[in-house]
């Protein structure tokens, strides 16, 4: 025994999980029910809502371009501060969603580490929400994004973008 080491003190090994590979992936499945999960949640809470504010900017604003203009930006500012008002908490603490809770898949990094919170919102969330914006193009993304889940790779188009994959909790 080594007289120059302190025995009790802690190791110099980071204890962080490093799941990479050994936690499988998701179950598309699995992924599609906690979709629907959040997709329910969101219309539960957002639908009156947005319905409330476009209803307040109507009976401001009347009607018209300007109104449905303002109407349809309100709204998507609102349903991506209730996402966050819903989601964020759980997002940030273990990259789930409530869906994604129920279910017990999370995200998480291609290393298999967790993901930054704001890299999560900025580039999973951000991107496909301004890519929807786009006229035809939006709708087409949004297609091919959730039919790339048939790769081999069990991945949708914005895990590709924000270099994540789903995985089993």
């Amino acid at each position: 025994m080594s007289f120059d080491t302190n025995p009790y003190l802690p190791t110099a090994q980071d204890y962080v999980r490093d799941i990479g590979e050994s936690v499988p992936l998701a179950d598309r499945g699995t992924r599609l029910v906690a979709a629907i999960v959040d997709g329910v949640i969101m219309i539960i809470v957002a639908a009156p809502v947005i319905f409330g504010l476009g209803y307040l900017i109507g009976s401001v604003m009347g009607t018209g371009v300007v109104a449905s203009f303002v109407a349809q930006v309100v709204g998507g500012v609102a349903g991506i501060g209730i996402f966050l008002a819903i989601n964020g908490y759980f997002l940030n603490l273990n990259g789930q969603t409530i869906g994604k809770k129920i279910t017990n898949i999370k995200i998480v990094n291609e290393d298999g580490t967790k993901p930054e919170f704001t890299h999560l919102i900025l580039y999973r969330y951000g991107v496909t929400w301004l890519i929807g914006l786009i006229p035809f193009i939006g709708g087409l993304y949004g297609l091919v994004n959730v039919l790339a889940i048939f790769r081999e790779s069990r991945k949708c188009l914005h895990d590709d973008i924000a270099k994540t994959k789903v995985v089993k909790a």
